[in-house]
């Protein structure tokens, strides 16, 4: 699955025009590493190989007296798709949209079809855009999600940082479930909840994430949140190319400070502007692995992440640490 020319520079265009001047708070934050490459990622498929298993640079769990969470609060296995091995690519589901949906038409909705089908309860995805970016330019990779059985709720926010926007997502779509004239009545799992995002939308999932009711997180090339108040287990992504939110501000201030069971994942190869469209095969597929991971408890998901061999750990694309898992 390719990235479109066109969306890749519609979306970095976008992103490059609103950091330029963006806020104090938000994601500017740079180094003296200059960038090398034009940070495409290879597009090596997640899974389509058995990951490679060994030593690599990643951190053994460091045994920080933290004390280690579970996955997730009883994930509801029966609307899990079928198990698969390459999760880069769609998921059984087709995927729809509604945009400017919601208190104030803030929010638009990637959700897979049919909903509810033999009774699932579908988990909830929380999504967080970067700074001054629209919803659209994230759009593939929230239909791919979408196509993994996740109910995806994304803020129309350009300034997301706070988590809030995220979080009014989630209590608005949970109040959906509950509305006989919902198209969501009865299909949503209020207990299956994760959040993720891209830049200062990373640090607003970070920030969602103290909220109870978030059971994992994903930030993708986060600026600062909260760390140390999330209630569930992180996988965050930084771009070994990323010069605007550099690996160095990702591991020390939102995978450090973290005492929830932690992975730091860095992808050598990727700049700030990898994860718009569908986010590129390597993001978009370790992210829905975790996603199903933690949301659907399945275990050649976990497999990428736990254990001394896990296929992250072993995959040269990538630099890994891990902690209390």
């Amino acid at each position: 699955m390719s990235k479109s020319p066109n969306t890749r520079r519609i979306g970095a265009m976008v992103l490059m025009l609103a950091l330029a001047g963006c806020p104090v708070g938000a994601d500017v934050t740079r180094d003296a590493r200059a960038p090398s490459g034009d940070g495409v990622v290879d597009r090596g498929i997640v899974g389509a190989d058995a990951p490679r298993a060994g030593d690599s640079d990643s951190a053994a769990p460091t045994g920080d007296g933290a004390t280690p969470q579970p996955d997730a609060t009883s994930p509801d296995k029966s609307a899990a798709p079928p198990a698969t091995t390459n999760f880069a690519a769609a998921g059984p589901f087709k995927s729809a949209s509604e945009a400017n949906v919601g208190p104030g038409n803030d929010f638009s909705v990637t959700y897979p079809t049919p909903l509810g089908q033999g009774g699932v309860k579908h988990p909830i995805i929380t999504w967080g855009n970067g700074t001054g970016t629209p919803t659209f330019v994230y759009g593939a990779l929230l239909a791919h999600l979408a196509t993994h059985g996740f109910v995806v709720v994304a803020t129309n926010s350009v300034q997301t940082g706070s988590g809030k926007e995220m979080l009014d997502g989630v209590s608005w779509l949970i109040s959906e479930a509950s509305k006989p004239t919902s198209k969501y009545y009865g299909k949503l799992d209020a207990s299956a909840v994760c959040a993720t995002g891209h830049s200062q939308g990373g640090g607003g999932a970070v920030n969602a994430g103290n909220d109870a009711r978030v059971k994992c997180t994903a930030p993708i090339q986060p600026s600062p949140g909260n760390a140390p108040g999330l209630k569930g287990p992180m996988f965050v992504i930084a771009g070994g190319k990323d010069t605007i939110v550099v690996p160095q501000l990702v591991e020390g201030l939102t995978y450090n400070p973290a005492k929830v069971p932690s992975v730091y994942g860095e992808l050598i190869a990727a700049d700030h502007f990898t994860p718009i469209g569908n986010a590129g095969d390597e993001i978009r597929g370790y992210l829905t692995a975790w996603l199903r991971a933690q949301l659907y408890g399945e275990a050649g998901a976990k497999a990428l992440f736990y254990g001394a061999n896990c296929g992250i750990c072993g995959d040269a694309k990538w630099r890994v640490k891990r902690k209390n898992l």
